[in-house]
């Protein structure tokens, strides 16, 4: 589960003036589940433990679209789905680093919790924190968790045609690419491309990170391509 802190494994599009103007619209193509177990990870930040309440179902980072509405300027800007936040005893709240609320805790000293952007923290039935997508759960009128099992990892790969071959473009003059990732279109970097992609077995016709069949269709990426290699 930590790794999903450490790398980023996928990347999403997401088209705004604003990135949350419209609350996080942006992540609504994850199936993420609406309640997580919070985890020790038995490290500490700024002198506090960590805990995680986070799970794969979603990627660490993705890349955000920003369109000027004035000049119809668009930019790419990569950033983390999941945030750092404070629980404090002593003001028994958890707050992000703008000041914001974002729930209660039960963990016996000052604590910090990693969570997805769209989530805050509450206490279960059972005694162990969690993390509730927003409009869901208690601070919703919802019910507190009562058991979650922690979510097993899943894998976002990119989707093959009928023909076993994949949509995926790069622009020539940037790093991103696109990409139909589980069914959606999607952005990625280049140095991600094997997160998704599997290495073509056949690579007598390659040229940079891909390597295609006699109509021209991607088949998987090139195992020679000097990114993989650093």
């Amino acid at each position: 589960m930590e790794t999903l802190v450490k790398t980023a494994l996928a990347a999403t599009v997401f088209l705004a003036t604003h990135a949350y103007a419209n609350g996080h619209p942006e992540f609504d193509q994850y199936k993420t589940s609406d309640v997580i177990l919070c985890e020790s990870t038995g490290r500490v930040m700024y002198g506090f433990p960590l805990t995680l309440c986070l799970e794969e179902s979603r990627p660490g980072k993705h890349v955000v679209r920003y369109q000027n509405r004035e000049t119809g300027e668009i930019t790419m800007k990569e950033e983390e789905t999941f945030e750092y936040i404070r629980c404090s005893k002593a003001q028994d709240k958890c707050t992000d680093r703008d000041g914001n609320y974002r729930g209660k805790f039960s963990a016996p000293r000052d604590t910090y919790y990693a969570i997805f952007k769209d989530f805050y923290v509450h206490p279960g039935n059972d005694g162990k924190d969690y993390a509730y997508k927003t409009g869901t759960g208690p601070l919703f009128g919802g019910a507190a968790a009562a058991s979650v099992a922690a979510q097993p990892a899943a894998r976002l790969t990119a989707t093959p045609t009928a023909t076993g071959t994949y949509d995926v473009w790069c622009d020539p003059q940037g790093d991103s690419c696109e990409i139909t990732i589980d069914g959606g279109d999607d952005m990625v970097s280049r140095e991600r491309l094997p997160v998704y992609v599997p290495m073509a077995s056949v690579t007598n016709n390659c040229t940079l990170e891909f390597c295609y069949n006699s109509s021209q269709d991607v088949i998987g990426l090139n195992p020679d391509y000097h990114l993989w290699k650093k």
